[in-house]
Parts: C-alpha cells; sequence; structure tokens
C-alpha cells in the first residue's frame, strides 16, 4: 500500500454544528492497519458497502432518546475513507440498517432505515493515495431500534480499478494476523471463532458478506448528541498494536469486548486489563464521572435517569441489586476513564468471566445525571 498523506477534514452535510456531538468512542487508540474494501473480488471491483456491527448484547444505552424511548439516536457519522488517486473525485453514501429478524447478525439490508448521501469528502486535486477523516452531521437525527443489531456503512460508489491505482476504500483495524505490517488487535480465549464485525455488502450480485479470513473493524463509528465512551483494554508491551498501550486502552471492537486477560494468555506476553471511557463535548472539565460494574452476561433494563433527576441524559443500564461503583475520576478535554488492574493471582480464574460497565457523570452545577453507553466484556 501507498504511504498516506493524512488529511483532516470535517464535511459538515447540513447547517448543524458538527461540535455539540460525540463519538460512540470505537475508534479510540485503535491502529490503523490498512485501507480497504473487503478484500473479496466482488467487493473489490463493484460499488460496495462497507458496515459496521454494532451487536446490541454487547453494546447498549448508547444514543439514548429520551422522546423516543427504544430507540437509538444517531446525530453523525464519523469515518476514515481513503482515495487512492487525488485528482479524481470519488463520491460515498452514509447508509443506517437495522438487523435482519430472518439473519440473526446481519443487517436487513432490503430496507436500509435511512441513506445519505452521496456527499463528496475530499476535493479532486493533488496525486497519489490521500486519506481522509471524516466528520458529518445530520439534518434529522436517525433513529434505529435498540433492540436489534444496528449496522452502520459507508457506500462507495467507485470500484476500484485494475491495477488499483483508482478508486477508494476505508480504513480499518484488523482482529487476526495476515497484514504485513504485523499490526492486529488480536481478542482473548473467550472471542468466538466467527466474530463478525465489519462486512462488506455488493448489491449488484446480492453478496453479504463478514470479511475473512482477515477479520476487520472498519473505522467507521454513528456521532451521538448524548455521551459516548465505551470499554477498552488496556495491554502491555503489544508490538502488534501500539496504540493499545495507552492508557486506558484500545476500544478497538476485538479486544475491548473480548481482552486477552486471563493467564495462561492466548497471545503470548499479553495480560491486558480493563478500562472504561466517558466522554463528551461542551462538559465543563473536573466533572465527576462514576464508573459501575456488574457481573453479568446481559444487560440490565434501560432505566432513563431523568425519572431521579430531571433533565437527566441516558438511562442506567446495569442491574441495579447487583452492580458495584468502582470508583469515579475528573473530566479533563470532556473525557474520563478508569481501569481495573487484575492481581497476576486473579488471572487464572478470569476464563469466561462477563463484566458489564458503564459511566455516569453528574453535573452538580445543573443538579443532573450523564449516561454513557454500557458494554460487556468477557475476560
Amino acid at each position: 500500500m501507498k504511504h498516506l498523506r493524512s488529511l483532516l477534514v470535517v464535511t459538515s452535510i447540513t447547517a448543524s454544528s458538527v461540535a455539540q456531538v460525540t463519538p460512540l468512542g470505537v475508534l479510540h487508540n485503535v491502529d490503523t492497519v490498512g485501507a480497504s474494501r473487503g478484500s473479496n473480488p466482488v467487493a473489490n471491483f463493484n460499488p460496495v458497502t462497507l458496515f459496521n456491527r454494532f451487536d446490541h448484547e454487547k453494546y447498549t444505552g448508547w444514543g439514548y432518546s429520551t422522546t423516543n424511548p427504544g430507540f437509538r439516536e444517531i446525530t453523525g457519522m464519523h469515518f476514515f475513507w481513503q482515495d487512492q488517486d487525488a485528482s479524481t473525485q470519488e463520491a460515498v453514501s452514509m447508509v443506517v440498517y437495522t438487523e435482519d429478524p430472518a439473519l440473526p447478525d446481519y443487517p436487513l439490508v432490503s430496507t436500509p432505515i435511512a441513506t445519505v448521501g452521496p456527499m463528496y469528502p475530499g476535493p479532486s486535486t493533488g496525486s497519489g493515495a490521500v486519506a481522509f477523516e471524516v466528520t458529518t452531521a445530520f439534518a434529522t437525527p436517525i433513529l434505529v431500534p435498540s433492540t436489534a443489531d444496528v449496522f452502520l456503512g459507508i457506500t462507495l460508489h467507485t470500484a476500484w480499478n485494475a491495477t488499483i491505482t483508482d478508486g477508494e476504500s476505508i480504513h480499518m483495524a484488523a482482529g487476526s494476523a495476515g497484514l504485513a505490517s504485523g499490526l492486529a488487535d488480536l481478542p482473548g480465549a473467550s472471542a468466538p471463532a466467527g466474530l463478525s464485525i465489519g462486512g462488506f455488502y455488493e448489491a449488484s450480485t446480492l453478496t453479504l458478506a463478514y470479511s475473512a479470513p482477515l477479520r476487520r473493524q472498519w473505522k467507521i463509528e454513528p456521532l451521538l448528541a448524548t455521551p459516548g465512551g465505551v470499554a477498552t483494554a488496556l495491554h502491555y508491551g503489544d508490538t502488534a498494536h501500539a496504540a493499545a498501550n495507552t492508557f486506558p486502552g484500545t476500544a478497538c471492537m476485538f479486544s475491548s469486548q473480548f481482552p486477552d486477560s486471563a493467564s495462561p494468555s492466548l497471545n503470548a506476553g499479553r495480560a491486558d486489563d480493563l478500562g472504561m471511557m466517558w466522554r463528551s463535548s461542551g462538559i465543563p472539565d473536573g466533572t465527576l464521572v462514576f464508573f459501575l460494574a456488574d457481573i453479568s452476561p446481559v444487560f440490565g433494563p434501560e432505566v432513563p435517569l431523568n425519572a431521579y433527576a430531571p433533565g437527566s441524559v441516558g438511562a442506567q443500564c446495569l442491574h441495579s441489586a447487583t452492580l458495584t461503583v468502582l470508583g469515579f475520576s475528573a473530566t479533563a478535554s470532556g473525557q474520563a476513564s478508569h481501569l481495573i488492574v487484575w492481581p497476576p493471582a486473579a488471572r487464572p480464574f478470569l476464563p469466561g468471566l462477563p463484566v458489564a460497565q458503564q459511566a455516569i457523570a453528574l453535573d452538580s452545577a445543573n443538579g443532573r445525571f450523564l449516561a454513557g453507553p454500557a458494554q460487556i466484556s468477557t475476560l
């Protein structure tokens, strides 16, 4: 792959302010291992939609809508897009799907919840491969049912040409080894063999699949009007995913869902600790954030916090009878984090342990709570 010339582009497709939205957080401390379309001939040489699956059994409470309970409210999208030849202008569209009731864990591609675009992330200037970080805001928030998986996709309207010197692709993280770079976010032993996160859909051939054998998480995430923040896995001395060694770890969906925390570890040298983030734009520095956890393979019901403190945002999603407060920290630049440090003597007992986490901020100046998403990690 050509060396990328990195540019930052904020593309707003509406008059709304991008500064008012917060990323879910699954791209935090995530290494880019390459740009791809699915590494399948059908996906490579035809227009294709690349999508990430947001498993409702692993992530909940995100984009909580007080006015539309039972739905996720998506206010925009954040993604990393690459043009192989900057002298030609390429278009993308954004698409949101719910889960197909007849095909669990796959998007209902026949009936998109919403499609936005086409739009042009980059100008037709320069030459060679250029990468763009794109942030978009929707004129009207998109509502997706919270009782099923949510799929966010980017449709690439231009295929690669025969020599792959022109066309477009999306940046990705890898959940398995196989790239020449050697970079990968390898999950722990609890990850299922068929762990499905990033896939593709090629409409003209009706091809719908998850990328394999190299597992992918596309660098695509939702933007929210409510707080973001997900679980993290802090690696130590991991040369395969360097960014994961930075506190509080990586939010990449491979190892944050399935940290390599147990002893013996699946990947040599790993001894992950489990973290949690809370983030929101516009919150004052020094705001206290409380970090909650529950040993449970399932979430509790979404309990809206405005029932306890008027004006509160979001819902408490853990089981009230069994949750515990792990600790608290203060926000800096709109973010706070907490880390569970597993002692060596405990690690042999961790395999298969499900840990549900959530962070909730106390906005004392306004007498309200601000709940971030909840996530379950299986050690």
